[in-house]
């Protein structure tokens, strides 16, 4: 695509001029992941980190190239340092609560939706991906009354579910 080449000879430009710009090694990471090139992507947040260490967003879009590229560990690892970094990212906890899940690490996968649904207790999306972690560990009923939540939040894939499985919410 030349918009992202050009975007890209862009930034590789303006660091050039300036190799410390954390920002333009970030953006040049956001080009790369826009063309599916998550090596190159995840090159340039590792170094946007390495100039800028408190990048939240850096560690978030490593944590997604990283899970995108099925390796859960150093995902996890980069959703622990942007909520370190960021406490209160809602957003985050669920991504790590994913990451956990794709590890089948059911029981730090709740830990992690119910922090997000502490922060923000009208995350629909938390709550479906709550409900799937606890039915995972066999706990049905719980796992029901988180899709039901969800679903009365608005979530449709939750509203769905319910419908072809004779519940109401």
């Amino acid at each position: 695509n030349g918009e992202y080449n050009e975007e890209i000879s862009l930034y590789l430009k303006a660091i050039e001029l300036n190799p410390d710009d954390a920002d333009a090694y970030y953006n040049l990471g956001i080009a790369y992941k826009d063309q599916d090139n998550l090596i190159k992507a995840i090159q340039m947040w590792e170094k946007t980190i390495d100039l800028n260490p408190d990048d939240t967003d850096a560690y978030i879009n490593l944590g997604i190239a990283y899970g995108k590229q099925d390796d859960y560990t150093k995902a996890i690892q980069s959703y622990k340092k942007a909520i370190e970094l960021k406490p209160d990212g809602t957003n985050t906890y669920v991504k790590l609560g994913i990451a956990y899940g794709k590890q089948d690490d059911y029981t730090k996968a709740i830990q992690s939706y119910e922090k997000a649904i502490e922060l923000k207790p009208d995350y629909a999306l938390a709550y479906w991906n709550l409900s799937i972690s606890k039915d995972s560990v066999g706990d049905k009923s719980g796992g029901l009354e988180d899709t039901k939540k969800a679903a009365r939040l608005g979530h449709t894939g939750a509203q769905g579910w319910l419908k072809e499985n004779g519940y109401d919410w």
